[in-house]
């Protein structure tokens, strides 16, 4: 594990090794990897797509303090595809009729996260 996070923050390697770096994270724990993943995603230093892929890769196992966190970052937030990105991915998943999702939904809290998001889009 710690040679793939090793990979993701070195600046020698290419966009698309670090990706698929990231994506193999996919059936690890995630609680154990939240936090790695929760920085690389906040650091604007990285590339658009690594970035988001981190994001994805966080929305694996979310907590509410995870969501109140991207939540706040996303006032924040400087490339605009990557914050577009997330939008879209809250926004869907408030919109979605999963029962998978009905957690996630909850701890986005529907009304309080359009009219903060809405805010922050204006």
């Amino acid at each position: 594990r710690k040679n793939l996070e090793a990979i993701i923050v070195d600046e020698s390697y290419p966009d698309d090794v670090k990706v698929q770096a990231i994506q193999l994270f996919r059936k690890t724990n995630c609680d154990e990897t939240r936090d790695f993943f929760m920085d690389i995603y906040q650091n604007f230093t990285q590339s658009v797509e690594v970035r988001i892929t981190s994001y994805i890769q966080v929305m694996k196992c979310p907590t509410y303090l995870t969501i109140k966190d991207i939540k706040e970052f996303l006032k924040t937030e400087k490339v605009n595809q990557v914050g577009s990105f997330v939008w879209s991915f809250l926004t869907n998943l408030l919109k979605t009729s999963s029962p998978l999702k009905i957690e996630l939904q909850a701890l986005l809290g529907k009304k309080k996260l359009f009219a903060k998001l809405i805010f922050i889009k204006t």
